[in-house]
């Protein structure tokens, strides 16, 4: 949410918190329609849903490819439009941009404290950085929670004001 709140060139915003249909008025087919004809362009940021199988296996469903064949057989099929649309998965991004200086003394900051710890006997844990130092943190304490948006929350209330998004009923 915080990436999408700085880059400043979102237009909608997917997440599993906040239900949204793809028809009707108010939907996003005709939020997108809209958006072209206003500025020629649309971005779509849509968060990955994670669901887990029989035995408890994280399960990602690649709801981008998805949501791609709906919105190209909508404006093929029924608006009759030719939209051209490009799908970027964010990890090519994130690995395509080189690391700056900071990045490599980070890198070499977790590494160091990592093998601190593991040579004084803790295992189990994460290093991460706590009130400005680094910490070694039990990986239980990590993975006990998942990040959820709060739709009342405040900086969700910013996300729908800078995107100009319509919430759904």
């Amino acid at each position: 949410m915080f990436a999408m709140l700085a880059r400043r060139d979102v237009d909608y915003c997917l997440i599993p918190e906040s239900p949204f249909y793809l028809e009707g008025q108010g939907g996003l087919f005709e939020f997108i329609q809209h958006r072209l004809k206003e500025n020629g362009h649309v971005v779509i940021v849509v968060n990955v849903v994670e669901e887990r199988d029989a035995s408890g296996n994280k399960l990602l469903i690649d709801i981008g490819q998805w949501l791609i064949q709906k919105i190209k057989n909508h404006f093929a099929i029924v608006k009759r439009m030719a939209i051209n649309m490009k799908y970027i998965d964010p990890t090519y991004i994130i690995q395509a941009v080189p690391s700056n200086a900071y990045d490599n003394i980070y890198c070499t900051l977790l590494a160091q404290s990592a093998i601190h710890g593991a040579m004084a006997g803790f295992s189990g844990f994460i290093v991460g950085p706590v009130n400005n130092r680094h910490a070694y943190i039990p990986i239980q304490r990590v993975t006990e929670a998942t990040n959820v948006v709060k739709l009342t929350d405040r900086m969700w209330a910013r996300l729908l004001a800078s995107t100009n998004q319509l919430i759904c009923p």
